[in-house]
């Protein structure tokens, strides 16, 4: 099952009705779907599960307003459309491995057929959906100024040498959206909660840029030396910390 990360905690659930394998992945077997035709309401288009796939190649389309990701699936190599996303906008990058969520269908063009992927939902592997969404509402209910337990206020309190790690990442590639990096620095220590909040103590003391349009930090010339513990951010957790939560 996959979570729209787009939602509001309750987040809504993506099912598939069934994992797509590499072998699946031909004309024949694709064009066997039109017995369930045609879909609408009250006969929703199926959804296949494309598991394990490695991005090969990003190639925007329609200057830049969709993008096509060329995939390595088993040994086939597809392509799968992701509209209303650039590729600057998109949480991976050549390299990575995906899950993904997708309607298959067959196009028919100058009398050639092939294989149209469409997208519907998308993940890098290794992401624990739960844990990334009860992290960030733990962000969110921060922001607010809600009182948190001690035990969630431990978990979201980051450690220098974090702090300089994510630091040096967005330093070394000037800009990137906060979904990537946050796969970037997945760890069992690390969550979105901690993440967000480096990058709000980064933005204050004027070493990032956070760009709430596009969802990402981009990294600022610093001429002086910056002390991490001059951060408003970071103080005010500490002294939640110290009060032992709620």
């Amino acid at each position: 099952e996959y979570a729209n990360k787009f939602d509001s905690m309750p987040v809504s659930e993506i099912t598939a009705d069934k994992i797509l394998m590499p072998e699946d992945l031909t004309i024949e077997n694709i064009k066997s779907l039109s017995v369930l035709e045609p879909f609408g309401a009250g006969n929703p288009e199926p959804l296949f599960a494309m598991s394990g796939a490695r991005v090969e190649r990003i190639v925007p389309l329609s200057q830049g307003r969709h993008s096509r990701v060329d995939v390595l699936y088993g040994k086939v190599k597809a392509q799968v459309l992701i509209f209303s996303q650039s590729p600057d906008s998109l949480p991976f990058v050549v390299g990575d491995i995906i899950d993904l969520m997708v309607n298959v269908s067959i196009n028919n063009y100058a009398g050639n057929e092939n294989i149209s992927i469409k997208a519907v939902d998308y993940r890098i592997r290794g992401l624990s959906q739960d844990k990334y969404f009860a992290a960030k509402d733990c962000y969110e209910k921060y922001l607010r100024g809600e009182n948190l337990p001690l035990i969630f206020l431990e978990k979201i309190n980051p450690a220098r040498d974090e702090l300089v790690k994510i630091y040096k990442y967005i330093n070394s590639v000037g800009e990137v959206s906060i979904d990537r990096l946050y796969m970037k620095m997945l760890s069992p220590s690390m969550n979105y909660c901690k993440l967000r909040l480096c990058i709000d103590a980064f933005a204050e003391l004027g070493l990032i840029k956070y760009i709430s349009s596009v969802d990402k930090a981009k990294i600022l010339p610093v001429k002086n030396r910056v002390n991490l513990d001059e951060s408003a951010v970071l103080k005010e957790l500490q002294e939640k910390l110290t009060k032992g939560g709620y």
